[in-house]
C-alpha cells in the first residue's frame, strides 16, 4: 500500500515539473515566430480610372484598406505586401489609357475649295468665324461626347381640356436644339501621332408661329398659337491620324445657311497636363 502511495506522489511530482516544461517549449516556439509588423501608409489612387475596384485587392492581399476620400486609400499591411500593392498600382497605371485634351472648332467659311481634309487648319481657317468652339478632357480609347447645343421650347401640340362651363388647351412642349453634337474617339499616340474617329450633326432648328382658328377662340389656356418647326442638319465624320498640337481639319459640309458655303470643322488633340 504504502509503495502504491509513492508511487503516486512521484507521478504527480514529475508531471508538475513537465507542465512548465512544455509552457516554456510553447513559448519558445511561439515567440520563434514571431507576427509580421503591420505598417499603416496612405496612397494617392486620384490617376487610376474612376471604375477601378479598389475593394478587390483587400480580398486578394493580406491587406486592410480602406477609403479616406475619393483620391485616397489608407493601407494595413507588412512590408511586403505593401510593396506588392504598390506594384499593382504601378501596373493598374500602365495598363489604363492616357488622358487627352481634344479640342473642335466649327468655321463657317464662303469658299472651301482650297480646302481639304486632313491638311493643317491654318490662317486660310482662322481668318473666318468660328460658329462653335468646345473643349473636352478625357481618356484615349474611349468615346468622348463633345455637345455644344442650345435647346428651345415650343408649343408643339394642345390637348383640349373641358370642364363644366369651361374649356380651355392643355399644351404639349417640345425642344428644338441648335448647335454641334460630336462623339470622338482617340486611339493611342505612336511617335506623336493618334488615330482619331470623328462622327457627330450640326443641326440648327427655326420656330415659325402658326395661329389656328381653334386656339385663337378660345384663349383660357393663354395659348393663342402653335410653333411649327424647321430642322436643318449636317453629318460630320472624319478617320484619320492626328499629330499633336496640330489643328487639323477633319470635316468639310456644305453650309445650309449659306449658299454656297461650307461649315469646315477642325480638330486639335495634345496630352492632358
Amino acid at each position: 500500500m504504502l509503495a502504491r502511495v509513492v508511487a503516486v506522489l512521484v507521478a504527480s511530482l514529475i508531471l508538475s515539473s513537465a507542465a512548465p516544461a512544455q509552457s516554456r517549449g510553447g513559448e519558445s516556439r511561439a515567440t520563434s515566430q514571431p507576427r509580421e509588423a503591420q505598417e499603416v501608409r496612405i496612397y494617392d489612387v486620384s490617376d487610376l480610372p474612376a471604375d477601378a475596384d479598389m475593394g478587390a485587392f483587400a480580398a486578394l492581399m493580406s491587406i486592410q484598406l480602406k477609403k479616406l476620400t475619393p483620391t485616397l486609400v489608407v493601407v494595413s499591411a507588412p512590408a511586403d505586401q505593401h510593396e506588392q500593392f504598390r506594384a499593382a498600382l504601378e501596373q493598374i497605371r500602365t495598363l489604363a489609357p492616357d488622358s487627352v485634351v481634344v479640342s473642335a472648332s466649327l468655321h463657317r467659311v464662303k469658299d472651301a475649295s482650297a480646302l481639304r481634309v486632313g491638311q493643317p487648319a491654318g490662317d486660310a481657317l482662322n481668318s473666318f468665324p468660328a460658329a462653335r468652339r468646345v473643349e473636352l478632357t478625357g481618356a484615349r480609347r474611349t468615346e468622348l461626347a463633345m455637345i455644344s447645343t442650345e435647346s428651345t421650347s415650343y408649343i408643339e401640340d394642345v390637348t383640349p381640356v373641358v370642364g363644366a362651363n369651361a374649356a380651355g388647351f392643355d399644351p404639349t412642349i417640345g425642344k428644338a436644339s441648335t448647335g454641334l453634337s460630336l462623339s470622338v474617339r482617340v486611339g493611342d499616340s505612336a511617335e506623336g501621332r493618334s488615330p482619331v474617329t470623328v462622327t457627330g450633326w450640326f443641326t440648327r432648328s427655326t420656330l415659325d408661329e402658326q395661329a389656328t382658328p381653334l386656339l385663337e377662340a378660345s384663349l383660357v389656356a393663354g395659348v393663342d398659337a402653335m410653333d411649327r418647326t424647321t430642322t436643318t442638319a449636317r453629318s460630320l465624320a472624319g478617320s484619320l491620324t492626328l499629330a499633336a498640337d496640330q489643328p487639323t481639319i477633319v470635316a468639310i459640309v456644305d453650309d445650309p445657311e449659306a449658299p454656297g458655303g461650307s461649315l469646315v470643322l477642325a480638330l486639335t488633340i495634345a496630352p492632358a497636363p
